[in-house]
Parts: C-alpha cells; sequence; structure tokens
C-alpha cells in the first residue's frame, strides 16, 4: 500500500488526533484545541490552494466538425450538446471575445462558457441547442441572470441558442443588457467567421 499523503490530509489527520487528546487529557483542551485549530485551518489553505492552482482545459474544438467553422446551422444540431457549447465559443471569438472555459455540464448553475471580453470583463454563456420551433422563454433567461451574477460573478451576459426566445424573454434580457444570440444570429456568425477564414487563407495564397 502507498504511504504518500498530501500536506492537507496529513495536517486534517493531525487535527482529528489532536481533538482525541483534546476529550482524553479536559487538562490540556485548551492548547490541543488551538493547535487542532491551526492544522485543520492549514489544511483548509493548502486545499484552496491547490484548487484555484489546477488548471483547466482550453477549449478544443468538436472532433465532429473538424478544425473548419460549421457550414450552416444544421450541422450545429448533429452536434452533442458538450460539442455545441465548445463550437459556441469558438464562434464567439470572432465577435471580440476570448479566454473561454467550458463549465457546462452537470451542476453548471445555468452557464456552460465562462470568457472575457476584449477589454478584460468576465463573460458568462449560456448554450441551448433546441431545435426550431421551440422556444427560449423568460424562465431559463431569468434563471441564467441570476446564476451569471451570484456564482460567475459575470458583467456580461451572453444567451446562445438554435432555435429562438419569446417576446418576454427578449424583453427580460434587454432589461438587464444580456445579448442574446438566436439561429439567425448564429447563422451570421458563421457566415462572418467563414468569411474571415476565407480571406486568410486567400491573402497567404
Amino acid at each position: 500500500m502507498s504511504t504518500d499523503m498530501s500536506p492537507e490530509r496529513m495536517l486534517t489527520g493531525v487535527g482529528v488526533l489532536l481533538v482525541v487528546m483534546t476529550i482524553q487529557h479536559p487538562d490540556t483542551a485548551g492548547y490541543t484545541c488551538l493547535a487542532s485549530l491551526g492544522c485543520f485551518g492549514a489544511a483548509t489553505v493548502i486545499w484552496v490552494k491547490r484548487r484555484s492552482s489546477r488548471s483547466t482545459p482550453a477549449l478544443s474544438y468538436p472532433e465532429h466538425v473538424g478544425h473548419s467553422y460549421p457550414e450552416h446551422l444544421g450541422q450545429l444540431l448533429m452536434l452533442t450538446l458538450s460539442q455545441f457549447e465548445t463550437a459556441a465559443g469558438h464562434l464567439l471569438t470572432h465577435s471580440g471575445y476570448h479566454a473561454f472555459i467550458r463549465v457546462g455540464g452537470a451542476g453548471d448553475l445555468g452557464v456552460d462558457l465562462v470568457g472575457m471580453t476584449a477589454d478584460g470583463r468576465r463573460v458568462a454563456v449560456q448554450c441551448k441547442r433546441y431545435a426550431p420551433g421551440r422556444k427560449i422563454g423568460t424562465p431559463a433567461v431569468q434563471s441564467f441572470i441570476g446564476m451569471m451574477v451570484t456564482e460567475y460573478q459575470a458583467s456580461e451576459g451572453i444567451f446562445v441558442t438554435t432555435s429562438e426566445f419569446t417576446a418576454p424573454a427578449i424583453q427580460l434580457a434587454q432589461k438587464h443588457g444580456i445579448m442574446l444570440i438566436d439561429g439567425r444570429g448564429l447563422t451570421g456568425l458563421i457566415q462572418q467567421c467563414r468569411d474571415a477564414h476565407d480571406s486568410r487563407r486567400t491573402k497567404r495564397s
């Protein structure tokens, strides 16, 4: 059996031992309590630093699409949810955003991507890959607004969908400064990206 033990686990173990000693020897309770609190505190600090120092994988373009941009909205609809989120992040980089990290999945709290604006502010993105005709309503937009601020401290929000938004959802988004990108908007982004790609290829040739 491996004897390797992380510093936070070792400090936690010492803290537990000191608590046991406090129970067994009440006359030394003051000193051992302080020592155990110190161990638990140090273990917590080390754990937080380890969590914050973990590098998050950068966005990689969906293999289904390859390294070229989608040609039409239907191609986005064929992607998996995670692939669609990643593709949306790549499309948004052509609108001045960058450094997107994918946070979507179970327990994502209504936000799928977190990135940065051109001037260094945090932006949160919600992605909904819905079939045409299935509209995004007010509850989804309302939930996104709340979570982007309280959980991700984002100063800007973007809600992306392959379908449409209801009129009340659009009004709510406008009231709170949320950018909405529907299927038509995604089609425009796809064309914009392809035009930029073709322009660069023409210049190289």
